[in-house]
């Protein structure tokens, strides 16, 4: 849903429509309806990572239950989860406060090693196969 705001600022700037548009609208007008797009975009994107957040608690914990997956993928998937649900909801409640860029992307190499022990160690399961 985020995206189609994305899509709405082509519409506005579209060569044809903006022909149309620049009759109506002034300049600052066009581009106050711009800004105001893709702050929705930004907005509506930072909900759809409250989510996402989420869903790594969840499959944090549940990886961490399993006896397949190591619980250290599980534990890191719930350690992203945090940082992403505090990274998305900073600017609401905290919007002095800005976490270190590195953090982020530490934490967040857990969804990789998930990934890549999917893939490597993961299909070799004799359950699944």
């Amino acid at each position: 849903a985020a995206l189609l705001n994305l899509v709405n600022v082509l519409q506005v700037l579209k060569p044809n429509h903006f022909a149309v548009y620049s009759t109506v609208f002034t300049p600052g007008q066009l581009y106050a309806q711009v800004d105001f797009l893709l702050g929705a975009f930004k907005w509506g994107w930072s909900i759809a990572y409250i989510f996402f957040a989420i869903h790594l608690w969840l499959l944090g914990y549940l990886i961490f239950k399993s006896n397949y997956i190591p619980k250290f993928i599980g534990i890191w998937l719930i350690a992203a989860g945090v940082c992403w649900m505090f990274e998305n909801l900073r600017p609401f409640l905290f919007p002095d406060f800005h976490i270190n860029f590195m953090i982020i992307l530490l934490v967040g190499f857990g969804e990789l090693v998930f990934m890549f022990w999917l893939f490597i160690k993961g299909s070799r399961l004799k359950e699944f196969n």
